[in-house]
């Protein structure tokens, strides 16, 4: 049984392309790996008028080769001419002058602390506390009046013991007198004393009222002297 048969028209078609591909493919080959007498031709004429060029020498440099090219051209032995090693040192530019970024810095302003401000304290009123009677006082003492002499005493203004207000009776503009509760002298220490009004309006000058500590007993408690009364002698 043949493999193709020519008789059908599409079995030629295939015959024809697949000829014309095999030949395309020959001429390719050929082309590449023989090539043509003219390409060959060309390479031989220039390998020919090529002018000898020295051996590359490893590791030269193209600068150094195209030295000795022209060294060979002038006639010169290589061999005599020892290369020429060039190290530079650093090189630093002198200190400018004047430093081109400097710009003018205002000083820095002075800070203004506010000072603060003072109240003035009131005037002393014209109210003169000059002695209080009696100065002194025992500790748990009773009750006692104590008077107080001054000037320009007005019935407004009050006596006070450490801080606490008294009931004060006005005798003159001079003189006020009050009574001291046995509780303000319950410890011994001194009291201080002035004269105002209650809105601090009017004030005096303060003084000071002693407390000292209660006299002990000048005798010495033994005991009972004498018979022990008993329930039988009654």
């Amino acid at each position: 049984m043949p493999l193709v048969d020519l008789n059908k028209p599409g079995e030629k078609k295939k015959v024809i392309w697949a000829s014309v591909l095999g030949l395309v493919a020959i001429i390719f080959l050929w082309w590449t790996f023989v090539g043509f007498g003219s390409s060959k031709s060309s390479r031989a004429t220039a390998r020919s008028t090529a002018t000898p060029t020295p051996q590359r020498v490893a590791g030269q440099a193209p600068g150094a080769r195209a030295g000795a090219q022209q060294a060979a051209d002038k006639g010169i032995d290589l061999a005599t001419i020892t290369p020429i090693r060039f190290d530079p040192s650093s090189y630093e530019a002198p200190e400018a002058q004047r430093n081109i970024f400097s710009y003018y810095v205002p000083p820095p302003k002075p800070v203004v602390t506010p000072k603060p401000v003072v109240t003035p304290e009131p005037s002393p009123a014209p109210l003169l506390l000059a002695s209080i009677s009696p100065a002194n006082a025992y500790a748990r003492a009773p009750e006692f009046k104590l008077e107080v002499s001054g000037d320009k005493f007005t019935p407004a203004v009050r006596i006070f013991v450490d801080g606490r207000e008294l009931p004060t009776k006005y005798i003159s503009p001079q003189q006020l007198s009050t009574t001291v509760p046995a509780s303000f002298i319950a410890n011994p220490g001194p009291r201080a004393v002035i004269v105002r009004t209650p809105d601090n309006a009017l004030y005096s000058n303060g003084l000071s009222l002693g407390v000292a500590a209660a006299p002990l007993p000048n005798y010495l408690y033994v005991g009972i002297i004498g018979k022990t009364n008993r329930v039988g002698d009654l």
